[in-house]
């Protein structure tokens, strides 16, 4: 069971980290930064 966890996270970390190059090369840095808190703030939950 904790193994799966470890893969969610995982997961999500990698997503966020693509979503934000793609905003960052984009021009929209604030959306980027929103985008990694609320990654984090999914993690954590």
């Amino acid at each position: 069971m904790e193994i799966n966890v470890v893969f969610q996270i995982a997961a999500v970390g990698i997503l966020v980290a693509v979503l934000n190059q793609v905003l960052i090369r984009a021009g929209r840095e604030e959306q980027a930064m929103m985008t990694t808190l609320a990654g984090l703030v999914v993690v954590l939950f």
